[in-house]
């Protein structure tokens, strides 16, 4: 698709609440961007969550790489990253490139 919003509603007002302040953290620090009205094409909107950090009632930022019929992982194609070592996102990011 050109665009896919498999955004979700939160499930709690406590996580509704911890992703509005991570969300104004992230954006002060410069690590989110602003919001914008609509997606732009190619853009894809992704699942989202506070899920509680183990032994604790703490929330933990997470996002669902593998949510939907279209997911964003979906979407990579292992042939072009059979040859890939997944050591981490640099090494994938340069292999992209």
């Amino acid at each position: 698709p050109t665009t896919l919003d498999s955004s979700e509603e939160p499930r709690s007002s406590a996580e509704l609440a911890f992703l509005e302040k991570t969300r104004d953290e992230e954006m002060s620090a410069g690590r989110f961007s602003d919001p914008f009205p609509h997606l732009l094409p190619g853009m894809h909107a992704i699942p989202t969550h506070g899920v509680p950090k183990p032994r604790s009632e703490k929330l933990r930022l997470i996002t669902d790489f593998s949510a939907g019929d279209v997911s964003r992982n979906s979407t990579i194609s292992r042939f072009d990253t059979n040859s890939t070592r997944m050591d981490g996102i640099r090494e994938f990011a340069d292999h992209l490139r």
